[in-house]
């Protein structure tokens, strides 16, 4: 049996498997390591397969990459990624609504709905308790937060 680092080969090999997936998802963020992991990983199995014969080779090959794709896809994506997203290495880019929050502009209403004037874009937005026939001019604003709909919440200052 060949060994690495003491180690059976396809026991090293899942081991590096695991740390270029580890690497891809905290400080690469991207998918092209994870992929090649993945492939590595389909070769260690592969070894396990009781069988000689290339055809079944092929076919155990693709089958356990479309599981691992699966997995990837469903699991990894939805539930490890947003962990590492949120707690241990978040982005460094906000999101443009999240760069809104906290900024001060003035209140317009066109066409009675109610819209935020920062700088040269017009926002639509609610206000508690703000009525569209209420005259609006120069009345300022501070955007609080977003909803789930993609609407400002605004408080008047």
């Amino acid at each position: 049996m060949t060994e690495i680092l003491g180690m059976h080969w396809t026991l090293a090999v899942t081991i590096l498997c695991l740390i270029m997936i580890a690497v891809d998802l905290i400080f690469v963020q991207g998918d092209i390591l994870t992929f090649i992991a993945d492939i590595i990983f389909v070769f260690v199995m592969l070894h396990f397969v009781p069988t000689d014969n290339l055809i079944w080779m092929i076919l155990a090959g693709i089958v356990i990459y479309s599981l691992i794709l699966t997995f990837h896809w469903f699991v990894y994506r939805k539930l490890i990624q947003a962990f590492i997203d949120k707690i241990i290495a978040p982005q460094k880019c906000k999101d443009n609504n999240e760069i809104l929050v906290g900024q001060i502009g003035k209140i317009c209403v066109i066409e009675e709905k109610i819209y935020i004037r920062i700088g040269d874009e017009y926002l639509p937005c609610n206000i508690d308790g703000f009525k569209t026939d209420q005259p609006a001019v120069d009345q300022k604003a501070i955007i609080t937060e977003w909803d789930e709909d993609n609407k400002l919440h605004v408080r008047l200052i």
